[in-house]
Parts: structure tokens; sequence; C-alpha cells
């Protein structure tokens, strides 16, 4: 899910190091595949898989509660590979989702040790 902010575009990626943020570009004198760039992250759920390559540049507001906090990749390319319905709920540790929900999906709950925190 991208947080759109008119001309750029934000998308948190999640992998084995952590949370990284993905930045697109859609400024004015942007080329054609950046605007297609842009729209298809803005198009992006929450949970898809997608194969992104880019550069990685130093952050001009860093994140200090993210261990990636201090970068940030400037996409130039940008493939989904599985799209995905937004689940009922975060998968975090830290999760939006009550126990009523998490019982229902018990094994994205598991999965995250959500149920472990919730006493079940």
């Amino acid at each position: 899910m991208a947080r759109d902010m008119n001309h750029f575009a934000f998308v948190d990626l999640r992998d084995r190091y952590g949370i990284t943020q993905v930045v697109f570009d859609n400024s004015s004198g942007g080329d054609e595949a950046a605007k297609q760039r842009y729209a298809l992250a803005a198009s992006l759920g929450r949970e898809f898989v997608v194969a992104i390559e880019g550069v990685v540049v130093e952050r001009s507001n860093k994140n200090a509660s993210r261990a990636t906090g201090a970068v940030e990749v400037a996409a130039t390319s940008v493939v989904v590979l599985n799209g995905a319905k937004t689940p009922p709920f975060k998968i975090e540790d830290k999760t939006d989702g009550g126990e009523e929900v998490l019982v229902v999906v018990v094994r994205v709950a598991v999965r995250v040790g959500v149920l472990l925190s919730c006493g079940g």
C-alpha cells in the first residue's frame, strides 16, 4: 500500500532485513517509465509480493525507529510477482487485529506469533 504524496509514492518493502522505504518519483520532467512505475506503486496492496530494483540513497529525513531508516531505495524497476487480498489485520508483531479476527485467520496469526501474545 503506497503513500501518495502527489509527485512521490512511498512503499514500505518488508524483507529479511526489516522494512525499507522505496520511493517512486513522478515529479515534472520524469520519463514515461517513471510515470508507469509511479502508477504501479500507487496500486500496490499491503501484502503484494514485488521485485524492486533501484539505487540505495541516504534519506533526508532519517527514521531512527527502523534499522534501515537511514536509507531508502529510489526505484528504477518494479514487477508485481503476486497480488494479494488485503488481510483483515496487519501482519506484524503488534497487530491491529482483535482476538476474534485472529482466531478466524489462525494460520496467518501463528506465522507472526500473534496468538502467543493473546494468550491463545
